[in-house]
């Protein structure tokens, strides 16, 4: 019994690579280039969200200070205008949430959802949720041109 469960879980895989094999005219050239473009539409609408974390030790008058930053941002992006080649997004700032602690200061926190909680210097924070800037892009993703973020 055990050399037929061997000789089977040899075989399984060569099995399952036959079943699942792609033919060879699909499979591109390792020197064809692939490229991609994006598809999108004026009014399709996407919830983008980054996330930073992000951990730092710095030396400060003969000690070190460790550093902690845990920063969400979630943006809604609207697509106003697409071309072959250009493509207009207004851009939302739609949600921000910041944890950072540092030795000696302590836990500061924001959450624009929740913002009476948050410490005093981070409430002008709050003005920025629902403000919005333009970004143009090629059709590569690539940025060309924004306007607007420096007046938020």
């Amino acid at each position: 019994m055990k050399k037929s469960v061997t000789v089977y879980a040899l075989f399984l895989p060569i099995l399952l690579m036959l079943a699942f094999r792609v033919p060879e005219k699909h499979i591109p050239d390792s020197q064809q280039e692939i490229l991609l473009k994006l598809n999108v539409k004026p009014g399709d609408r996407y919830l983008f969200s980054s996330l930073l974390k992000q951990q730092t030790t710095q030396e400060l008058m003969g000690q070190q200070v460790n550093t902690s930053q845990d920063i969400t941002t979630d943006y809604l992006y609207e697509i106003q205008a697409a071309t072959d080649s250009i493509t207009t997004i207004q851009v939302t700032f739609n949600a921000l949430k910041m944890d950072i602690s540092t030795a000696g200061i302590g836990q500061i926190t924001y959450d624009s959802s929740n913002p009476d909680t948050s410490q005093q210097a981070f409430k002008a924070l709050n003005r920025i949720i629902g403000q919005s800037f333009f970004m143009e892009i090629d059709s590569t993703g690539q940025v060309v041109k924004v306007d607007g973020l420096a007046e938020i």
